[in-house]
């Protein structure tokens, strides 16, 4: 078990290859039907993944330029 949450609730799905109802409800906050019939989907976690990631290219970039 994860002590962040959110990181359980992803790591369910890991390597799902098919979209379940229940992967629906924990994963997808809202979607968004336009007008013009775009479609955004806005994902549960995703300012927390985004971060994340952020967080982890710094990490990458700074490693390469210690190495350097």
């Amino acid at each position: 078990m994860n002590i962040i949450p959110w990181i359980d609730s992803i790591m369910q799905f890991r390597g799902t290859e098919e979209l379940t109802r229940k992967a629906v409800i924990m994963m997808i906050d809202y979607v968004y039907i336009h007008k013009n019939k775009t479609v955004d989907v806005h994902f549960r976690y995703q300012d927390e993944i985004n971060d994340l990631m952020t967080i982890t290219i710094q990490n990458v970039k700074k490693n390469e330029e210690e190495s350097a």
